[in-house]
């Protein structure tokens, strides 16, 4: 499912992943490339909240990749303590 911002998730295994077709972070607005997903842990942390908060469960959330890093998507594995 792909919402109206390009936000999308899915099931793989036992673990659910956020894909994100367009870089969010306004700290990154001017770069073109960041190598570092350091600037992505901000969007991790949200996801983290999010879905804990929806399944009422703690979660570890992955940043697989991002845009940032030359990948046409940004992608957050999810997965369930």
């Amino acid at each position: 499912a792909v919402n109206e911002r390009g936000a999308g998730w899915y099931i793989e295994g036992e673990r659910l992943f956020t894909q994100i077709l367009t870089c969010e972070c306004p700290m990154l607005e001017v770069a073109k490339v960041s190598e570092s997903l350091t600037w992505c842990h901000c969007t991790a942390g949200y996801n983290k909240k999010l879905f804990e908060a929806v399944f009422e469960t703690p979660v570890e959330v992955e940043v697989v990749h991002s845009i940032r890093q030359g990948f046409d998507e940004c992608l957050l594995k999810i997965s369930f303590k």
